[in-house]
């Protein structure tokens, strides 16, 4: 994965099978689509990692209704303003990133809550 400043996540350090870098709010119906071999069954199925501001609530809601489209039920990635998973990794390592993605929420379940807080 890249960010758009082209550092790259090395998440074969943190065995995670893919990596998606969308550069952005600009998830594609086409992304989607390349990612439907990797959804459902006995796949983990999509993380998603915008930004914590607006911008990227907005951003994860779309990515939600793209995803649950192809059968997957995305889960999200909550950072603190700023941060990203390069800056998850290059701080805390290869386990603190693991550890995040693993405990990743619903992202349906955050998308309720914040439209009924």
């Amino acid at each position: 994965m890249s960010t758009p400043d082209g550092e790259r996540v090395p998440f074969q350090l943190v065995d995670v099978v893919q990596g998606v870098a969308t550069l952005g709010t600009a998830f594609t119906d086409r992304q989607a689509d390349q990612l439907r071999p990797h959804l459902g069954g006995d796949h983990p199925g999509v993380v998603v990692a915008t930004d914590a501001d607006p911008a990227g609530d907005k951003a994860a809601e779309r990515a939600y209704w793209q995803l649950t489209a192809r059968g997957d039920d995305p889960r999200r990635l909550v950072m603190a303003d700023g941060v990203d998973p390069a800056d998850v990794l290059r701080r805390g390592g290869p386990a603190v990133l693991r550890d995040a993605l693993t405990q990743a929420g619903s992202l349906a379940e955050q998308l309720i809550d914040r439209r009924t807080a």
